[in-house]
């Protein structure tokens, strides 16, 4: 037996071992008896391929674990096509999880592989999945230019069915991009096919997006009219994950008439199916969902209890974009009931969670596609140019021959200039993307130092044992100027002893020692303005994180005429 099959079958051995069969759908076990029974790892890649399929909806971080064993697997077997494939579906996992970085990378590995072997429909394939990568991340005409190029490339190979795929695509993208009408067109010419090519999935999908067209239009009857259509097809196919969908996207069209309580019910229907496919990804977006209607009802509590489920999806399949999306819901709500503190920590926790989405990494990465994929058009256009003169001029071969080699000495000799032109442009598009993250940040920090000045409470920014920063209740309640905080450790504002006996300093370093090992603390203090004058106050510590590092706000409520009331009571 070859070696690398030898080594091969214990790691599939040593894989399977590491997961329990509790839980597991019908599918993923049979194609996992199927993987124990392959005598070879040669014979067992395909059978890991099919359960990758299984997983990418349900564990997607288990479908990555598969498809960086089966990309091992084709390396030690030297199996190109497997390889290239095992980089797709590496693609696939991350883009389910939100990894938008990771995925993109391994849809431009795989579509290097294709330089190799130079599969024009694997070719094809890849410049949809990094399509649909850049749609997800909002760069609406890089999405279009990689659907565009996929699309010249199935009908140049007259792959009718790569072509249909491609148009539907496009309208996918023009309608994010808010051209309904050019979004329209190209579903119609999707419809317009036969249904030999056509799917009747393809066929429902469309019917939902131009029901999606209507809704955006305001035509919530013709909405209807056309989600009715696609739930008939999805039914009569039995496709449960898009009977899901087509109930989430009904009870967005009750949401915007306001018939809250029949959203609910399409919703709850949508989160139970999501439940039984084990979905997680789709159904902390259901439990999202069902927020905003519970919000308009005014039920905060329900709320509140929803987007706390969808975190805990979100931090057990590592979903960063459904975390995001939780921290952005919490920030609101907190927002309209005047807690600036919690609103502020959840903006902040938001906020790094998108920046860790789309960072510099990325914007890396998709330069270095762009231009790898600008060398591969190259390659197609030659190719493209060669085959039509052999076929069309078979006695002007010599002539032929020149010209492609003329060709190739110019590319060769302007390639490099081209492709950094190419990168230039597409991190110019990056920076104005930056650009208006920062101006909208701005906006959102402006707000936030309006909320932190307004507090009726004194609030302090500490960094260890420093003051950094304080509002301006904070002046007026210990009658000082900012100057006379700022650079000053806490205690300062302090008599040098507790009514309990213990030493102001010392306590004072056990409690923020105490918060940043995680634990929040709230206690009783005795303050001293700045003239001396002593009053009694309920102090707060909470970490919270910004873009310099980690910081304890400290909230202090003087609370003087409370204990003096509590007093006399006590007394009386």
């Amino acid at each position: 037996m070859n070696r690398h099959l030898i080594i091969g079958i214990p790691l599939l051995c040593l894989f399977l071992a590491a997961f329990s069969h509790e839980g597991k759908g019908q599918t993923e076990l049979k194609f996992e008896d199927q993987l124990k029974a392959a005598p070879t790892a040669s014979d067992s890649l395909p059978v890991i391929f099919n359960l990758i399929e299984a997983y990418r909806s349900t564990e997607p971080t288990k479908s990555i674990e598969l498809a960086y064993l089966a990309r091992n697997i084709s390396s030690r077997l030297d199996d190109r096509q497997a390889y290239a494939r095992s980089y797709t579906l590496l693609g696939h996992g991350y883009y389910e999880i939100g990894h938008y970085e990771k995925a993109l990378e391994n849809y431009s590995n795989a579509l290097n592989r294709c330089i190799e072997k130079f599969d024009k429909h694997f070719v094809a394939s890849c410049l949809s999945n990094i399509g649909k990568v850049y749609r997800e991340l909002k760069i609406y005409e890089l999405s279009i230019n990689k659907f565009d190029a996929a699309l010249k490339l199935y009908q140049a190979l007259e792959n009718q069915k790569g072509v249909v795929s491609c148009l539907y695509e496009l309208g996918v993208s023009y309608s994010k991009l808010k051209d309904v009408d050019q979004a329209m067109q190209y579903f119609n010419d999707v419809l317009d096919h036969s249904d030999d090519i056509l799917s009747d999935k393809l066929r429902a999908s469309t019917y939902k997006n131009i029901g999606n067209i209507f809704l955006e239009r305001g035509e919530t009857t013709m909405a209807k009219e056309f989600y009715g259509r696609a739930l008939n097809i999805f039914e009569r196919l039995d496709d449960n994950k898009n009977i899901a969908g087509l109930h989430r996207k009904t009870a967005l069209l009750y949401y915007t008439i306001r018939d809250y309580d029949n959203a609910l019910d399409e919703l709850t229907l949508a989160a139970q199916i999501y439940s039984d496919l084990k979905n997680r990804k789709r159904l902390a977006k259901a439990y999202l969902e069902m927020v905003d209607v519970y919000i308009a009802l005014g039920y905060n509590n329900e709320a509140v209890e929803y987007i706390n489920r969808s975190i805990a999806i979100g931090r057990e399949y590592q979903l960063n974009e459904i975390l995001k999306d939780c921290y952005l819901a919490l920030y609101n709500l907190y927002s309209n009931t005047d807690d600036a503190h919690t609103s502020l920590e959840y903006y902040l926790r938001y906020n790094a969670l998108k920046d860790s989405i789309f960072n510099q990494g990325i914007t890396n990465t998709i330069a270095r596609t762009e231009t790898r994929n600008t060398f591969l058009q190259y390659e197609i256009n030659i190719d493209q140019i060669d085959t039509e003169k052999q076929v069309q001029e078979y006695t002007r071969w010599f002539a032929l021959i020149l010209t492609i080699l003329a060709i190739l000495i110019v590319i060769l000799a302007f390639s490099r200039l081209i492709s950094q032109r190419k990168a230039n442009r597409v991190l110019a598009h990056q920076r104005n993307i930056l650009k208006d993250t920062l101006e909208k940040l701005q906006m959102n920090e402006e707000k936030y130092k309006a909320l932190f000045s307004q507090a009726n409470d004194a609030i302090f920014i500490m960094d260890r044992e420093t003051f950094t920063d304080c509002n301006d209740k904070t002046l007026e309640i210990f009658e000082c100027k900012r100057e006379d905080i700022v650079g000053q450790p806490p205690y300062k504002f302090s008599p040098k002893t507790q009514p309990d006996g213990s030493k102001s300093k010392e306590k004072a370093l056990e409690f923020i020692k105490e918060c940043y090992r995680g634990r929040p603390q709230r206690f009783y203090w005795v303050h001293t303005k700045l003239d001396g004058t002593v009053f009694d106050a309920e102090v707060s510590l909470n970490i919270i994180t910004l873009a310099t590092g980690k910081y304890i706000q400290a909230n202090v409520r003087a609370i003087s005429e409370r204990v003096s009331a509590e007093k006399e009571l006590d007394d009386a």
